[in-house]
């Protein structure tokens, strides 16, 4: 059985969106005065450089680890999303903290707006397919089928604060997560009145205000059919995210067939 599993670190793209990405590559300004800091964070590399606000580096990546760690994980015991696929039910619900229901509001909101194209509630099946290990594993049509049937946004209800979840069903934000990280970043800047930045949240990236030469950031596209670094187009922005996602940044092939990580959330595959 020829299996074979790609996590690329490099930045790329499938399609652009209007928040954060996987997959964008960076023409970074020439070395003016700045801070700069990289760790790891919500499960991915990340990076931030801020003009003219000393500190506001740090406070950035400790804000993007405190998301994770307490609020967005589903691995995570203890963080709002854990603690409510654990305990809520149509009969008892969950009181997170007013950031997360904030937060999951917006999240019925875009599920609502997509018709389902985007759905917060596929966590039992992304946990079946286990693409992030290094087994993972295909599930049957039947299996799938019978997982479809415990997800749908509409299980989630949302009332004065407290969160309720058919039976089975189970949150996952895998897919806004780093959005949502670069959203808080930028309200960040805004209150250090930093001068401007560049957010990188596995290669969700947020640009703030212009580079320190007054031109716009330049975000480098990648053609995801062409070789590594082989761009589809070069973006100027300045106040705003690019976000990326494609199969071939996370995939794995068996018997000649290849399975990536985005999910359609009609079928399961």
């Amino acid at each position: 059985m020829n299996r074979k599993k790609s996590f690329a670190n490099l930045l790329k793209i499938a399609c652009v969106m209007v928040c954060s990405c996987i997959g964008t590559q960076l023409v970074w300004a020439d070395k003016t005065n700045s801070e700069s800091i990289t760790d790891t964070a919500m499960g991915t590399d990340c990076s931030v450089r801020v003009f003219g606000s000393d500190g506001t580096a740090k406070d950035i990546m400790d804000m993007l680890s405190d998301i994770e760690n307490k609020y967005l994980s589903w691995r995570i015991e203890g963080s709002d999303i854990a603690n409510i696929n654990e305990n809520a039910s149509e009969s008892e619900p969950v009181m997170p903290s007013k950031w997360t229901y904030s937060y999951l509001e917006n999240v019925i909101d875009l599920a609502r707006k997509s018709s389902g194209a985007f759905d917060p509630t596929l966590g039992r099946v992304s946990q079946l397919w286990n693409l992030e290990s290094d087994n993972p594993y295909i599930p049957s049509k039947s299996e799938l089928t019978e997982l479809l049937l415990e997800t749908g946004w509409e299980k989630i209800n949302l009332g004065d604060g407290e969160v309720f979840l058919k039976d089975g069903v189970q949150i996952d934000l895998g897919a806004v997560g780093k959005g949502i990280g670069c959203d808080e970043a930028r309200k960040m800047l805004e209150e250090a009145d930093a001068d401007a930045a560049v957010v990188s949240v596995g290669g969700s990236i947020l640009t703030y205000g212009k580079k320190p030469d007054g031109k716009p950031w330049k975000i480098g596209i990648q053609n995801p059919n062409g070789q590594q670094g082989s761009l589809l187009a070069v973006l100027s922005v300045e106040n705003k995210a690019v976000i990326t996602s494609g199969g071939y940044e996370r995939y794995f092939e068996e018997d000649g067939n290849t399975y990536i990580h985005i999910l359609n959330p009609k079928t399961g595959y």
